[in-house]
């Protein structure tokens, strides 16, 4: 969305080539943080150059003036630290001379190819993730590892860049290899055949029965105090916690995130199969548990999501999952999409526990001026027929809606007034004036029902 938003010329190019089917014992698990921002030690003298630069323009103009000798290691630099510097801006001229000129150079990458378009995928530039599969990984694509091409699939993927033939070449080459998987490489496959809406039944349930056999291992590797081959690289004999992503240039894994993630996409991939879900959760709990592991927001976002897919109602999986969510206010990164999903699946799911209610609340009254209009009615709507009324959030939603535009801020507050007058009718209380603006709540919802929002 952020790609349409930002180049919507290339909007209908993107839809021409979519789919149809679009530790407490010896032992320590790995354990690393997830995060749009990239994180590059520099290791080359351009990359400590552009590491002290602060403007994005100043970035682009040192990389242009310096074309001629940068390398690979530079460039896969540049893209890594743009998100952070200010007045970022994909969409201006010396940007896409830059990004025309590594295009170009694609020859450079060879084998590094995916982490170019992890690149690309985190600033969410999908016209070069378009021209690199054009000019290079159509006729190159067999040469690649399993990392990298589950990472490449993740990165199109998440970028709503469909490709079909690349995807179902990344399948068959992945899934016929006599090489195994490991548990990232599954995660993020299943995580892309969950997006694209890929379900063969055969290639799911490969990567099911391996990620499940991958999972019981680390399980039986905690509650034994014994390693095997199977689980040798997510543990540190030396009882400590361990950075991958400290080795430059390498993809690290994340235990607990990828469970979460695979949980998700399970939950999308095999709906009926509770059994499965059911299972997946008793082991990240019985992992997280051995190791001393928290679960980031980020993964209890996509538990919540698991939950609501499956419809899973399994008492002793909710009162876990609602316990892990008591300390989501305290994590930096839990943020208004995370929130937005996670109301969502609890009124599906029809939960009103105290311990994620006070993280919905909490969250709403301190960094509610963080959320989107649409986020805002989406919340508003459900608290209110969730029958969740917390004065300090609602007063604070209503102070946000003064900085979204004139006419988004008026339909709002008639929202948040009318679900005040709502809150009066839920005890007993109510006169015309009450009800004449209620009435008017439910014309203006009824009309964002049936012609979207403003």
């Amino acid at each position: 969305m952020a790609f349409i938003a930002l180049f919507p010329t290339y909007n209908r190019i993107l839809h021409t080539r979519l789919s149809k089917n679009a530790v407490n014992n010896s032992f320590c698990l790995i354990q690393a943080r997830f995060s749009k921002i990239l994180r590059w030690i520099p290791d080359t003298p351009h990359a400590h150059s552009m590491n002290k630069l602060t403007h994005f323009d100043d970035l682009i103009n040192y990389c242009l003036d310096n074309r001629d000798t940068l390398g690979k290691r530079d460039i896969i630099a540049s893209l890594s630290y743009m998100r952070t510097l200010k007045n970022f801006n994909l969409s201006s001229k010396n940007f896409v001379k830059y990004n025309d000129y590594i295009m170009e150079n694609l020859s450079k990458f060879d084998t590094n190819i995916h982490l170019l378009v992890h690149r690309y995928s985190i600033l969410g530039y999908s016209p070069a993730l378009i021209s690199i599969y054009d000019n290079e990984l159509k006729n190159k694509i067999g040469n690649l590892d399993n990392k990298s091409l589950c990472l490449i699939s993740w990165s199109y993927a998440k970028n709503n860049v469909f490709i079909e033939d690349l995807f179902d070449s990344i399948a068959t080459i992945v899934l016929n290899r006599n090489s195994k998987l490991n548990l990232t490489d599954i995660s993020l496959l299943l995580w892309t055949f969950a997006k694209i809406n890929r379900k063969a039944p055969e290639e799911v349930l490969k990567l099911k029965n391996e990620f499940i056999s991958i999972i019981k291992s680390i399980e039986n590797t905690l509650n034994n105090k014994s390693s095997d081959e199977n689980t040798q690289e997510y543990l540190d004999k030396e009882g400590l916690v361990v950075l991958i992503h400290q080795i430059i240039g390498s993809f690290y894994t994340n235990v607990v995130h990828d469970i979460c993630m695979a949980a998700k996409s399970l939950s999308i991939l095999l709906p009926g199969d509770l059994s499965t879900i059911s299972q997946v959760f008793k082991i990240l709990f019985n992992i997280t548990s051995a190791s001393k592991l928290s679960i980031t927001s980020q993964g209890i976002t996509s538990l919540w999501e698991a939950l609501e897919h499956s419809n899973l109602k399994d008492e002793h999986i909710i009162e876990k999952l609602c316990e892990a969510s008591r300390y989501l206010r305290l994590d930096h990164s839990f943020n208004s999409n995370m929130l937005n999903s996670i109301v969502t699946s609890i009124y599906k799911l029809r939960i009103k526990d105290p311990r994620i209610i006070y993280q919905i609340v909490h969250w709403l009254e301190k960094r509610g001026v963080q959320m989107h209009a649409s986020q805002m009615y989406n919340i508003i709507c459900l608290l209110d027929q969730m029958c969740i009324y917390h004065d300090k959030a609602w007063k604070q939603l209503e102070i946000y809606t003064t900085f979204l535009n004139e006419m988004v801020s008026t339909l709002l507050i008639t929202l948040i007034s009318s679900t005040h007058f709502h809150y009066n009718l839920y005890l007993g209380k109510g006169n015309d004036r009450i009800y004449g603006i209620l009435d008017h709540f439910m014309i203006c919802k009824q009309d964002i029902e049936q012609f979207g929002f403003v």
